[in-house]
């Protein structure tokens, strides 16, 4: 059986021989890796203003394998290579990406550093000195407990509002809204041996204009959202507090009112941890909990629960390099007033998990589950040409394959088939990543034409009838297998015999997601409704 597979697979990707476009890089730049040197074969880490940015090592036998920066034009696949002091490829692991005045700057590392990129010039330049948490206002890129002057060169320390004389301690969670930046930090005292905590927020609007917005009313620890910061929207700052009592962990979640300069707290709970749990959305910001409910609240009101399922407790993406959340691991993707999620459920029959895609308008009607993998896990999903596009990736050999969601048919297709090593990378009409394709490691681009003419071509549709149905479904052709999953990803029914005909009618009525192969090897994901 797995050979068969294996000669399925090596068919698709034969037949994807000339789909694609391989990036050429200049001579002697690759990746090394477990296998050796390979050339021709670059990371993308970010994509702005039609172009991805890549990192590769650079071929070199007296200094070993130093990285080097290139630019890739998604319309005329130029390379260019960025001119700078030279970095170890280890070092540019870069993160939170923010854009200012043309110029892209990241977090380099782990360490204090942040990389400056000149799109213009085609350099760049690292600073030191601030790394980790940053966010830039007023040409000046603010981060710990002072300030680098982008123009100067130069440093300020930023000093504290309640004792104008003393410099601030370290500052957390920076985030740049409405032409200020939020943070607070955490003071730690001890009393009796035991710790006691204290949060500040603060708004600095410039390195000598910063203003204390309140101190929590707990003895709680700042944690912030996602990756440690609050979350901001219509003039509402949130953030997030734990605290301890008898070394049980409560969270309350609090929000500083920027119009009415009023603090509410919205939400508390224990012993759940909802850090990556959260959404904003028409808006509002929505909580997920551990028994598959969505809270609700405006950022005033306390967070009320609504009967909308979880459409997430999983990030598409496993890495905060990808360029559609900015640097940062949100879990969500937004498009035509939707919201799409990644939901993983556990199946305690075979100790397996279950990825879907949920959908979510906001109400409970609107919300579904329109794709289910049981045989592989989701990440890296993009928007590109309108269309929600998400990697699926098998343990079987690294296989993967590129899915596609049309909101106007309500649709999962496959276009292309690889073996990926690489998040997506979306950049104008095209896809960006680095993977194998017929045995041949490179950095590869997928454009609109490219990936409609797949689409069509490789994959006709398998159909089935009747549906909506109360007994039985008939495919158009012979299936392999077949699996039945409920909205809650929850798989309900299987079938392992060849056949073109299923009988459904234990399924109780509802909406559920139908997941196979037909005998020819092709995917099956459709939405099935049982009356």
């Amino acid at each position: 059986m797995k050979q068969k597979i294996h000669f399925i697979l090596f068919l698709l990707l034969v037949n994807l021989g000339n789909a694609q476009t391989q990036i050429q890089l200049p001579t002697g730049y690759g990746l090394n890796g477990s296998n050796g040197f390979v050339t021709n074969v670059a990371m993308p880490f970010f994509s702005n203003d039609g172009f991805v940015y890549c990192k590769a090592h650079l071929y070199s036998n007296s200094s070993g394998f130093p990285g080097a920066i290139f630019k890739v034009d998604e319309k005329t696949n130029v390379v260019t290579e960025l001119t700078g002091i030279p970095i170890a490829f280890e070092n540019i692991d870069t993160h939170s990406f923010q854009v200012y005045n043309g110029e892209i700057f990241c977090s380099l590392g782990s360490s204090y550093q942040v990389l400056r990129i000149n799109p213009t010039l085609n350099t760049y330049i690292k600073i030191d000195g601030i790394g980790g948490e940053y966010a830039i206002l007023n040409n000046k890129i603010f981060g710990g407990n002072r300030a680098y002057h982008l123009t100067t060169g130069t440093f300020s320390d930023l000093m504290d509002p309640e004792n104008p004389t003393e410099i601030l301690p370290t500052l957390q969670g920076y985030k740049f809204y409405n032409n200020s930046i939020f943070c607070t930090r955490t003071i730690t005292n001890f009393v009796y041996g035991t710790p006691q905590y204290t949060s500040k927020s603060y708004r600095i609007f410039d390195a000598t204009v910063i203003v204390l917005l309140y101190t929590n009313s707990f003895n709680g620890i700042y944690e912030g959202f996602d990756d440690g910061k609050p979350v901001v929207f219509n003039n509402k700052v949130i953030n997030r507090y734990r605290k301890f009592t008898n070394d049980v962990a409560t969270i309350y979640v609090e929000s500083y009112d920027l119009d009415t300069n009023s603090l509410n707290t919205i939400f508390t709970y224990e012993p759940i941890n909802i850090q990556n749990s959260h959404y904003v959305f028409n808006n509002n910001i929505y909580f997920n909990n551990s028994i598959d409910q969505t809270l609700i609240s405006n950022g005033i009101n306390q967070a009320v629960v609504s009967d909308i399922p979880n459409i997430f407790n999983s990030s598409f993406s496993y890495d905060i390099n990808s360029p559609v959340y900015g640097g940062s691991t949100v879990p969500t993707i937004q498009n035509n007033n939707n919201v799409f999620g990644c939901k993983v459920v556990q199946d305690t029959t075979t100790n397996t998990n279950i990825y879907t895609v949920r959908k979510s308008n906001g109400s409970l009607s609107g919300t579904s589950t329109i794709y289910t993998s049981s045989n592989g896990s989701l990440n890296s999903a993009i928007i590109v040409n309108n269309y929600l596009y998400f990697f699926k990736y098998t343990e079987l050999g690294g296989f993967g394959e590129l899915l596609r969601y049309n909101e106007t048919n309500n649709q999962v297709t496959n276009p292309i088939s690889f073996f990926l090593n690489s998040l997506l990378f979306g950049v104008n009409d095209s896809i960006f990543f680095y993977g194998v394709i017929n045995n041949v490691y490179g950095l590869y681009k997928l454009d609109k034409t490219t990936l409609s003419i797949v689409e069509n071509k490789i994959l006709p549709r398998t159909t089935f009838s009747p549906n909506p149905t109360t007994a039985q479904i008939d495919f158009s052709e012979e299936i392999n297998n077949l699996e039945a999953f409920d909205i809650t990803g929850k798989k309900v029914k299987s079938f392992q015999k060849p056949s073109i005909s299923f009988d459904v009618s234990n399924l109780e009525k509802g909406f559920f997601i139908i997941n196979g192969k037909t005998a020819e090897g092709k995917t099956i994901n459709h939405k099935l409704v049982k009356e």
